[in-house]
């Protein structure tokens, strides 16, 4: 009994948590506590362009339904989301080989070969250690591009160097 006395006594001696004035119903925020959010003009541009871009998985489940994007493959996707709003980057992969790297890799390049970037001019250069390779790939990233519904300059469906008509974008491999 007298623990239940001094249990609710503690209960309504409390000081209250909060410092502001409650309301019934409760609101999101206490009227004497305004927000302080100020967004510019570039967030306001890249949330806009946020809602109606398709992301790196969107693509290439449009452009390769077969590729399988396995867990690390969208962490991938995730990490290099900023490329997709023109800012740069800096990653190294490791992971062990025939696990969707180079696949993925190559889906981003021509994701933003086939896309408007917010800055202008895209150029994408793919080094790899000998010609065949980068051949090869390159002419897989024209696959991607001509599956997305984009076409290839005439007269530059050369391997090593060609551009895409609807953005101008350039790739060299």
């Amino acid at each position: 009994m007298i623990v239940r006395a001094l249990l609710l006594l503690w209960c309504f001696a409390r000081p209250t948590p909060l410092s502001c004035d409650m309301q019934f119903p409760p609101t999101r925020q206490c009227d004497n506590v305004t927000a302080q959010v100020q967004l510019t003009e570039e967030d306001l541009d890249r949330l806009a362009a946020e809602a109606t871009q398709e992301t790196f998985d969107e693509f290439a489940a449009r452009v390769f339904p077969r590729f399988k994007r396995y867990p690390y493959v969208l962490e991938l996707f995730a990490e290099m989301d900023g490329l997709r709003y023109g800012e740069a980057l800096r990653l190294l992969l490791r992971m062990p080989p025939r696990h969707g790297k180079t696949t993925a890799i190559l889906l981003v390049i021509a994701y933003l070969l086939t896309h408007h970037m917010p800055n202008g001019e895209v150029q994408v250069a793919y080094v790899t250690y000998g010609d065949s390779l980068s051949h090869a790939k390159s002419r897989e990233v024209q696959r991607y591009v001509r599956a997305a519904g984009c076409t290839i300059a005439r007269g530059e469906s050369a391997v090593n160097e060609w551009s895409v008509v609807e953005t101008g974008a350039r790739f060299c491999a």
